[in-house]
């Protein structure tokens, strides 16, 4: 092999062969990623629009294979040109350089509700006849603070429809049917507060207290219900919405697809399962949930006609340090997404941040930037369309 050979001079001006002698390096491996070009690009130009339509401070979104955890495609902004990266403005530099799918913890409001749901499912609340006593809207029972829902808020309601319509105090009541065990350990089996060691830096945790916290803090656990007191990032929310699409199996999340070294390469396509953390069953229930919030709840404006989606919307409040209370301005505005939910392909989440106040709502500017993305990937994706309806119609 080809060497690098190290000569030196005398100060007579004599030659001398020195014993530093090394290889030269070989050809680096070519690494080729899990990102799909086109969906990266719709993703991409529908953030970018979002972002600027709603004067949002930040906007970032994922989406991931949730049958084999690969990243299909994943963006934030503001972003910055990889060309020119040393042109940003020194006091604000960071937040461009930000990967905030991974990067930025956030409290996730009621896209976080299916995780209650699910082990309300797993518990059999979804069969229970009676309906919920929703309190029209506030709700003290044992807590300081009360819980309230939007608008008037509701009389009663079914554990369906309670999902449907987003009740905070509805998913209240269900989490107190629960035991606070069951409740905390459905909360790491989906994988939050931990990382997920994907292969990109700068991975944020996410932030879950101790289950002793929690049994001296109730009223803490009962806002994790509703997505509240806790910090989750979209990389997290997209994996454990990847498990709901695919029957109950938690993903290790995929960035390298192929390495091809000078003389072999190392295929990286067979999916890593890390454990089971829900029946099929309760899969198969939470995705009509979804489909249902989807048709007839919150995520109404995602609704297409020819492709069957289930989602949920989130719209979290935003922890001000400075006056150390909820901001009454800001908010982040999420959408969860699987489609096609009768065969699900897809999972992503999308998320704005401190949208203009009249579009605080997710069904107000994340869902419409969604059904954005789910358009364009339907013109992209042939196969997508015809797939749903074949299986509707089996």
């Amino acid at each position: 092999s080809e060497s690098i050979v190290e000569y030196n001079k005398t100060s007579s001006g004599k030659t001398i062969f020195s014993q530093n002698t090394s290889n030269l390096p070989s050809n680096g491996s070519d690494i080729i990623l899990t990102i799909d070009i086109k969906i990266q690009e719709i993703l991409q130009n529908q953030l970018s629009n979002a972002y600027s339509k709603n004067k949002a401070k930040s906007a970032n979104g994922i989406i991931i294979n949730p049958n084999n955890g690969e990243i299909l495609a994943i963006a934030s902004l503001p972003d910055f040109d990889l060309n020119h990266y040393n042109k940003l403005p020194k006091d604000s530099a960071q937040q461009y350089y930000l990967n905030r799918p991974i990067s930025s913890a956030y409290e996730p409001g009621s896209t976080f509700k299916i995780v209650c749901f699910t082990d309300g499912i797993e518990n059999k609340l979804n069969n229970k006849k009676e309906k919920y006593f929703c309190e029209n809207g506030l709700y003290k029972g044992k807590y300081i603070d009360p819980f309230k829902d939007h608008d008037s808020g509701y009389d009663s309601l079914t554990f369906d429809e309670i999902f449907s319509n987003s009740s905070n105090i509805g998913t209240v009541k269900i989490f107190q049917d629960l035991s606070m065990e069951s409740f905390y350990q459905r909360i790491q089996k989906f994988g939050f507060g931990i990382k997920s060691n994907i292969s990109l830096m700068d991975e944020h945790k996410g932030d879950i207290k101790s289950l002793k916290y929690y049994k001296n803090n109730i009223r803490d656990l009962a806002s994790a219900s509703i997505g509240q007191s806790i910090l989750v990032t979209n990389l997290q929310l997209a994996l454990a919405y990847s498990s709901i699409a695919n029957g109950g199996y938690m993903l290790k999340p995929k960035i390298i697809k192929k390495i091809n070294y000078e003389n072999s390469s190392e295929q990286l396509y067979k999916p890593t399962i890390l454990y089971r953390n829900m029946e099929e069953h309760t899969s198969n229930v939470a995705r009509n949930l979804l489909e249902k919030t989807v048709k007839e709840g919150t995520a109404k404006k995602t609704y297409l006609n020819d492709l069957n989606i289930g989602g949920k919307t989130g719209t979290a409040e935003i922890w001000d340090m400075n006056n150390k209370e909820y901001s009454k301005n800001e908010f982040i505005s999420s959408f969860a997404s699987i489609f096609p939910i009768d065969n699900p392909k897809y999972v992503m989440i999308i998320s704005i941040e401190a949208p203009m106040y009249n579009k605080r709502w997710g069904s107000e500017s994340a869902v419409p930037c969604a059904k954005s993305i789910i358009e364009d990937i339907i013109f992209y994706d042939k196969n997508l369309i015809n797939k749903s309806i074949l299986n509707a119609k089996a």
